[in-house]
């Protein structure tokens, strides 16, 4: 049994033994310490406003998260200088090489007009015979809601949209495919029916396949120099990617960015045979799994490729 706690000596008659607390002193062992004994918390008057405040707290804490319901929309015109308004939107037209309308952009805006109506802060940009540069998302939104919408009109012509969206994040990489190819640019067809052919494809691998650069140049691409020099190889790869998708189920990674890019290196090195990979990945299934980046992926097929193969035979795509 383990040692007993000695006894408190008694004191007067009528006296409150104190309450005993444990320390203990690694040096000394352990001791007992007397704390002072209290028999209650007497309640004063700012315990007492605090206790009756607690149930409005709890409150507060269950309806903070809900949102107050926004003002009325007005449809009043805000007072502008240069920036011209109206509610005629049958003036305005769209320009056919501008993006299509996106629904869920339209109602974003929609919801940021109710609780706020900033659109005379962006005024659309107009040609001289109204057709739409940029702003036609707010110019729908602005025509579903009946507020004003207000635009400026400038020296632009249609080859200004790419430009003035180029500093904003509102076009994706698709917007100016659509764009260019709208425009009548061969090169953007050419991109366009690759799309079109291989929707599975990533659009960054898409251009990493077309061009001479492995890395895409997607700056060039945006401001209407792209050029396709690669038609016939990209094509292939993208069908090696849809043989290793059917021949390989267990593999789900077959048209991710990394692997098309990786493959698409193997291919450039020269010393690719798809029917000899297939092959070689038939007798170990399993081998091909997941890899974290584009030189793995390299690395694998390599390993994969030289399976059971003689050193003579082997080959390096690095």
């Amino acid at each position: 049994m383990g040692a007993r706690w000695p006894r408190t000596p008694p004191g007067p008659a009528g006296a409150r033994t104190p309450r005993r607390t444990t320390s203990f002193n690694h040096a000394e062992g352990p001791r007992l310490q007397p704390r002072p004994f209290t028999f209650s918390h007497p309640l004063t008057p700012k315990s007492m406003a605090t206790t009756a405040i607690r149930p409005a707290k709890r409150a507060h804490r269950a309806t903070k998260h809900l949102k107050p319901a926004p003002a009325p929309l007005d449809p009043t015109p805000r007072p502008t200088e240069a920036v011209q308004h109206t509610t005629n939107y049958g003036a305005f037209r769209s320009i056919t090489s501008n993006r299509e309308v996106d629904e869920t952009h339209v109602k974003r805006l929609m919801e940021s007009i109710r609780k706020e109506n900033l659109l005379h802060l962006r005024p659309l940009d107009v040609t001289a015979d109204f057709g739409v540069i940029d702003g036609q998302h707010r110019l729908e939104a602005a025509e579903r809601l009946g507020v004003p919408v207000y635009y400026q009109m400038g020296q632009l012509n249609q080859g200004h949209i790419a430009v003035l969206n180029s500093v904003s994040k509102h076009w994706n990489s698709l917007d100016y495919l659509n764009f260019f190819t709208l425009e009548g640019h061969e090169e953007y067809k050419k991109v366009s029916a690759f799309v079109s052919k291989h929707p599975k494809i990533p659009f960054s691998a898409t251009l990493c396949l077309l061009s001479e650069s492995s890395r895409g140049n997607l700056p060039t691409f945006k401001a209407g120099g792209f050029r396709v020099s690669r038609a016939e190889n990209a094509h292939s790869v993208a069908t090696y990617c849809a043989d290793f998708a059917e021949r390989f189920p267990h593999f789900k990674f077959a048209f991710t960015d990394t692997f098309v890019k990786g493959l698409d290196m193997v291919v450039r090195s020269g010393q690719y045979s798809h029917e000899r990979m297939l092959r070689k990945i038939d007798l170990q299934p399993r081998m091909l799994v997941r890899c974290p980046s584009v030189l793995e992926y390299v690395k694998l097929l390599e390993e994969l490729n030289n399976y059971n193969a003689a050193p003579a035979q082997r080959v390096r795509f690095r």
